[in-house]
């Protein structure tokens, strides 16, 4: 009996154990960047006041929606182009990609400091000065820090990726403990702004050593094709996003804004960690859904659930409630005064997380538009429950934001049946088949 579970658990361990090394460095990568990221939110959590914790949140919302522009309109469209590129190749995209991106991304930032003009007269002069300055200068660099990262995973070079994610946990970490005694209001973002230049040398030097020249160089109107619809679909969702951030400090107050943001923080690993473990698994997903490989998809969306599953999942128990061996309810508890708003919150992440496979099949097979419709419609059903936290406060939030990812999902699933049934018999997918990249109109976080 023993040999018989022997034989029956031994393939089992097997395969979970490639699964793991197969995703060490995309997982390295995305666990660095989840903990510059997390840092920085739970040191605003930890030493903002209420008010300034309630206008870091509205400029991180209004940042994410300015790193959109850069992201959707050259970054995202040039890896879709790279991806037709031999692998050897592909890093030579980034002498046209960075220096487009890069102006748009200086352009964009001067708009950051508009998110937080609803609550500007509560905030002091010098905090809201210093908070807007510093989110400014993180929306010029934290967009080129993914691209480059991205194009780094496209070429196979994922170590090197987890070494620029190293570069900027261990950076904003430093800078956090040095800032906190002397200008605390400016280490959130000032702290991530540093840890992104300097994760952004590191990639640069070694980008430049290997010399790869640079792929015929996209036209616009190349870039405006590809990116158009998802642009259109990164500014809905990050704006709506926004939209939702404001009203809900309008509707129950900025206390109850207040502790949404720490939820958010508290949950923001496993949103970035499903990012980055999308950065290797994406290609063949992708490749799925434009080949119309129902088997393939299948195959490649149950291993992202599981390696997800396997780290988001420990991580929510833990932290979810504010238990004795929960280390974040000591550091931050701010985020665990609202009963059970973490542990709603997390919950929420977690089945979005879930949700990205379907997503990357149908831009895969080149479903961008019901992308977009698709995420303005239960953007505005997100934001128009968001009119409950009048009767139910910061609870509405999570409440919300689940039911907008299960409408995500049910109308996901209805459309892939059809690009699934739709299949051609005897049909093959070509190795050449164009795709979208790893990270196409996902969360641009620092």
């Amino acid at each position: 009996m023993l040999r018989r579970l022997q034989e029956r658990v031994a393939p089992i361990l097997r395969r979970i154990w490639r699964g793991v090394r197969w995703a060490t460095p995309g997982q390295l990568d995305a666990g660095f960047a989840s903990l510059a990221t997390f840092t920085a939110g739970i040191f605003a959590v930890r030493e903002l006041s209420t008010v300034g914790l309630g206008g870091y949140a509205l400029l991180f919302s209004a940042f994410t929606v300015m790193s959109q522009i850069p992201a959707e309109l050259v970054f995202n469209p040039s890896q879709i182009l790279a991806v037709d590129l031999p692998v050897n190749q592909r890093l030579g995209m980034l002498a046209h990609s960075v220096p487009r991106g890069a102006v748009l991304a200086f352009l964009s930032s001067f708009a950051v400091p508009l998110g937080v003009l609803t609550i500007a007269a509560q905030i002091p002069t010098a905090d809201l000065i210093s908070l807007s300055v510093s989110a400014s200068l993180l929306a010029v660099v934290s967009p080129l820090q993914d691209h480059i990262r991205t194009i780094l995973h496209m070429a196979e070079n994922s170590w090197v990726a987890s070494a620029m994610s190293a570069t900027n946990f261990l950076t904003t970490l430093g800078t956090v403990l040095a800032l906190s005694s002397i200008a605390a209001v400016w280490a959130p973002f000032g702290a991530l702004f540093l840890g992104n230049v300097l994760s952004l040398i590191v990639g640069g030097w070694w980008t430049l050593r290997r010399g790869v020249p640079a792929p015929v160089k996209p036209t616009f109107r190349e870039l405006r094709w590809l990116g158009g619809w998802l642009l259109v679909t990164g500014i809905s969702k990050t704006g709506l996003r926004y939209a939702i951030t404001a009203l809900l400090n309008v509707v129950a107050g900025v206390a109850a804004l207040g502790y949404v943001e720490g939820a958010r923080v508290v949950s923001q690993p496993i949103n970035v960690l499903a990012q980055g473990l999308m950065a290797q698994v994406g290609p063949q997903i992708t490749r799925a859904g434009a080949s119309k490989d129902r088997v393939m998809a299948r195959r490649w969306g149950r291993r992202f659930a599981v390696i997800l599953s396997l780290a988001a999942i420990p991580y929510t128990v833990l932290t979810a409630w504010p238990w004795a061996i929960n280390p974040l309810a000591l550091i931050a508890p701010r985020a665990y005064v609202v009963p059970s708003l973490t542990a709603a919150t997390l919950m929420v992440v977690l089945l979005a997380g879930f949700n990205r496979p379907q997503r990357m099949q149908l831009l895969g097979a080149r479903h961008q538009k019901t992308v977009a419709r698709t995420t303005i419609a239960t953007g505005l059903l997100e934001l128009g429950m968001i009119g409950t936290g009048i009767w139910i406060g910061a609870y509405a939030a999570p409440v919300a934001a689940g039911l907008a990812t299960v409408a995500t999902m049910v109308w996901f699933h209805r459309r892939l049946r059809i690009v699934y049934d739709t299949q051609v018999p005897g049909f093959q997918h070509p190795n050449d088949v164009a795709q979208p990249s790893p990270m196409v109109a996902d969360d641009d976080l620092p």
